[in-house]
């Protein structure tokens, strides 16, 4: 495992323009928790979009002009993941009930890790998130945000929108394990029988 990490930390896969907005996102969350701590709702809703928009800015540049990288492949989601945990437990100290899904969140977090490891052990391969993990990203900002900028949102709105959250975050975790599971099957194949012919594989 150490010679695959190392391979992967070259100067020139590391010192890369989305890498390190990747790091500018994980920067903001001392200040998104500040700005909650202290009730300045509309600061808080507008860090987080300037957290979003640098996030999608940085898989456009990484496309554009090249710079994805097996680091940003694994940077960017930590910073994903950091900037939505930090939200849920500040939004928890408003609504209890939400430590229960803080603890979902985590569960299901350190189960795409451990396979995503050993996919990575197992195939020496990174691979980038899917349709079905952005949906549920999305969804997750979407009701955070909401519930930010309605303060006065009755528990029970809050409760239901959160349990669409689960819903959808339980579905991708499903599917991401079925992926994980087809690599860890096509890398236990003889490498004959993973040989497709030409018109079968995909543009």
């Amino acid at each position: 495992m150490n010679h695959l990490i190392r391979k992967r930390l070259t100067k020139h896969d590391v010192f890369t323009i989305p890498n390190a907005i990747s790091l500018l996102r994980l920067l903001l969350i001392p200040f998104i928790v500040a700005a909650f701590v202290a009730d300045k709702n509309l600061i808080t809703v507008g860090l987080i979009l300037f957290s979003g928009l640098s996030d999608i800015a940085d898989g456009i540049i990484a496309r554009r002009f090249h710079m994805i990288s097996d680091l940003g492949k694994l940077l960017d989601p930590v910073a994903d993941k950091a900037t939505q945990l930090t939200l849920i437990f500040c939004l928890a100290s408003r609504y209890s009930f939400l430590y229960w899904f803080a603890a979902f969140f985590i569960l299901r977090e350190l189960l795409m890790l451990i396979f995503g490891l050993l996919v990575l052990r197992k195939t020496d391969s990174v691979h980038s998130s899917r349709w079905y993990g952005k949906a549920a990203t999305v969804l997750l900002y979407a009701v955070m945000l909401a519930v930010l900028m309605l303060p006065d949102l009755p528990a029970e709105i809050t409760a239901i929108l959160f349990l669409l959250c689960v819903l959808m975050m339980a579905y991708s975790l499903a599917c991401y394990l079925m992926l994980y599971a087809e690599r860890l099957h096509q890398n236990a194949l003889p490498h004959s029988a993973l040989r497709l012919p030409e018109e079968s594989c995909d543009p």
